[in-house]
């Protein structure tokens, strides 16, 4: 995982990475010096700027091999908390962008609350 100390939400990634048995760290080329298969950013939305996405892929681009990299964000405490705990109740707006063959596609999407059944 990664998580800035600074970042707001550095403490929900420190609780989840407890809860799941993973390390965290404090810095792209930290986290990725660990030679991960998967990388999950847990990070405040206002530090996803041009800069930090920048310096991120510029560490991705320096290794042999690829990372699977995840970037949970949201509005609110309770928000991140719900996505990392995969809690039934998340919801919100979900951005999934890949690059392949010299292409990035971005697809955005709404994800509403399941509905609850009677039993």
């Amino acid at each position: 995982m990664l998580a800035a100390r600074d970042d707001p939400y550095h403490d929900l990634a420190r609780e989840f990475a407890r809860a799941e048995g993973l390390p965290v760290a404090y810095t792209a080329p930290a986290a990725l010096a660990r030679n991960p298969v998967y990388l999950l950013w847990v990070t405040e939305p206002t530090r996803l700027s041009d800069a930090a996405l920048h310096q991120l892929g510029v560490a991705l681009a320096s290794r042999r091999s690829a990372v699977s990299v995840g970037i949970i964000s949201g509005a609110s405490r309770q928000k991140v908390r719900d996505l990392l705990f995969r809690r039934a109740n998340a919801s919100g707006v979900h951005t999934s962008v890949s690059a392949a063959q010299g292409r990035i596609t971005a697809r955005v999407g709404l994800q509403a609350r399941p509905a609850h059944q009677a039993t």
